[in-house]
């Protein structure tokens, strides 16, 4: 389970908010980068960022994930190992999870 609060400001590097994108559609990724009048966003397991997220896209932000009963706030300690390290290695991860998913592709396209 998330836990997702109202938006107080502007978000920072790092954030997870819940945006609803033009089409219509309701995503949930980080923010790698703030810019001036917009966010660069990705999600964790994604290798492509989108642009010209912006401020009215945004419905919330998450605070806190509930995991075996158990709740982690963003401000935990190895919450924010795991979000450093995920998104500062962002290339490695990205060439890691664009390989993987190439390789669920073509083992796909096998077995049919």
């Amino acid at each position: 389970m998330l836990i997702i609060e109202p938006v107080h400001g502007r978000l920072k590097k790092y954030d997870v908010p819940l945006y609803k994108r033009d089409n219509g559609q309701y995503v949930l990724h980080r923010i790698l980068k703030v810019r001036e009048q917009d966010y660069v966003i990705c999600g964790d397991n994604r290798w492509s960022k989108e642009y010209g997220i912006t401020d009215k896209h945004i419905i919330g932000v998450l605070t806190a994930v509930v995991r075996d009963g158990k709740e982690i706030s963003v401000n935990d300690r190895k919450y924010k190992l795991y979000v450093h390290l995920w998104c500062d290695l962002f290339p490695v991860r990205a060439f890691v999870v664009h390989v993987i998913h190439k390789l669920q592709r073509i083992s796909r396209r096998k077995c049919s």
